[in-house]
Parts: structure tokens; sequence; C-alpha cells
């Protein structure tokens, strides 16, 4: 340890102790990054998976409509309920997990949802349960994309990782898979062409039509529908499904579901925070319930026209 202190101690003499050894090395990472690796060229994993969407809302002003925040503010609230089940799992390791890809050369982050030893674990709530492997890499390539490049700038580089999917709707239905990095080289690669591919979108150096259509396209609720160009394009496919092996894993289902019975399934979650400040949480509901209804005004006014 005391050779750890050292080493930090070389790049920031005000550290005499062990200390916070993990802030300090957030601090050296975050001047390194300074000059290597400015933010603006920097992505989040989930926009990597998402290229088109990302690029279409940062060239359009592509929002998300009342219609998806809903489904995506039930989805995290079933997110952090399935994330306090992680947690009583007993080869529980963490969960929200930043990972940074500048250490391997991938100008890229993520957030994990959890950690069960060393494999990732993701969770993905949605309205019916994938019906198999092909199914997932059909219809839903970007939640593949997102575990395996968290794979890969991943420190540990884990090579089994998981996806849980869990219904959103009573009575909560739970389906994980199991993901085998079988080419651990060519994940990175993909990663690194897809960040080059989509710095030169921005720079305008390609093709809108370069990554298809957004993976989330749905005309009925898309703003700037008028605008798009490349709506009649097929969407990006899984360009790392020949370097996976997925597979339905039904003892990490049946783990899931035993924390489940164990540890209840209540629903309505409310943070530390939350409790801690209940006059501002109750507030902010109101107003955001408001602001729903105000936007769901304006989009039935908008059909109907």
């Amino acid at each position: 340890m005391e050779n750890v202190v050292d080493f930090i101690n070389s790049f920031n003499p005000k550290i005499l102790s062990r200390g916070d050894l993990s802030g300090a090395l957030e601090l050296i990472h975050s001047k390194e990054e300074l000059v290597f690796h400015p933010t603006k060229n920097y992505f989040n994993i989930t926009d990597l998976c998402l290229p088109a969407d990302f690029f279409m809302g940062l060239k359009f002003g592509k929002t998300k409509s009342v219609w998806l925040k809903g489904i995506l503010n039930q989805g995290n609230k079933i997110h952090r309920i399935v994330q306090s089940w992680l947690k009583q799992h007993e080869s529980y390791f963490g969960m929200e997990d930043t990972l940074d890809g500048y250490f391997k050369g991938i100008s890229a982050r993520g957030r994990t949802d959890g950690k069960i030893l060393n494999s990732i674990v993701e969770i993905k709530s949605i309205k019916e349960l994938p019906e198999s492997s092909e199914y997932l890499i059909e219809n839903y390539p970007q939640y593949l994309e997102q575990l395996a490049f968290y794979s890969a700038i991943d420190p540990m580089t884990p090579k089994e990782n998981y996806l849980v999917f869990i219904t959103r709707d009573y009575p909560y239905k739970i389906k994980s898979f199991k993901m085998i990095i079988k080419n651990p080289e060519k994940i990175p690669a993909v990663l690194k062409r897809r960040i080059y591919l989509l710095r030169n979108l921005l720079e305008e150096k390609e093709n809108s039509d370069l990554f298809g259509k957004c993976r989330y396209c749905n005309e009925n609720y898309c703003n700037i529908k008028e605008l798009c160009q490349i709506s009649e394009s097929d969407p990006l496919g899984c360009e790392i499904k020949d370097s996976i092996e997925l597979t339905e894993n039904e003892e990490f289902s049946n783990e899931i579901k035993n924390l489940r019975e164990k540890y209840g399934e209540n629903f309505e979650f409310y943070t530390p925070y939350n409790i801690l400040h209940p006059r501002k949480f109750c507030l902010k509901q109101t107003i955001n319930k408001e602001e729903n209804f105000q936007d769901l005004l304006a989009t039935k006014k908008g059909i109907s026209q």
C-alpha cells in the first residue's frame, strides 16, 4: 500500500498518507484526461449503442416523447428494486460502477447496473420477455452491445456477464441470459470503429444514414419526423453477434426470484434523499405530473390535427 501512496505522491505531493486513494486516483485521472482526451471527444456507451438516435438528437433536437418518458420512469423504479435484490446476493460485488475506457485507449464511459463476483449484470425492464437469444439479437442489439462494450472497458474484462429482463407490469416476470465473450479482441475493435464513425458523422464526413434509422424509431411519437431523412433505412444490426455466445440462464433467473421472494417486491421505492427531503420530493412529483399532463395534451392535440 505504501508503494501505491508513493506513486500517487509523485503526481500530487499534497497526499502524505494512505488517505482517500480512490479520490487521489480520480484526481490524477481527471488531469490526464483533460490533457489527452477533451470531454467533447468522449462518448457514453449508451450513446454508442444508439448512434443514429444520438446523432439525430444533436443535429435536429430529437427529444424523448411523453410516452417514452413514462416508460423510462417506470423502468427506473423497477431497476432500483432489482438492484436492491442484487445487493442481498451472497456474491454481490457492487453496483453503479463507473467504467472508463481511457486506460484501454477507448474514449468511452459507462455505468454498470451491478456486479456479481466479476460478472457485469445489466437490468432491462421490458413489455414482454424476449423469446430467445435469436430474438434478442434481432430486436435488441443495443442491449447486447452495451453489455459487451462494458466488458471491453472494464479493467478486468469479464468474459461471462448477464442480462436480466423483467416485465414492466405485474406479475413482473423475470428471465436472464448469460453472455460469454468468445472473441475478446473483436469487441474493442467494434467499439473503436463505432467511435470513429460517429465522430466522422458528427463532423459531417459521412452520410446521415450511416447507422440506418434510429434503433428506437417510433414515428407516432417522434418530434422530428418531418425533418428525418433516415426513417426508411434499416436499423443497424448487431455487430458483435459473431463474437458472443448468448444463452438463457435459468439458474441466475431463479437466484433473483429467490431474492425477490425473500426481500419483497414493493415497487414504491424511495431513496434516502427522498426520505430526508420529503417536501422537495413531493413538489417535484407534482411539477412532473403537471408537465407530463401538459405535454400529453399537446401530443394529443397534434395527433388529432
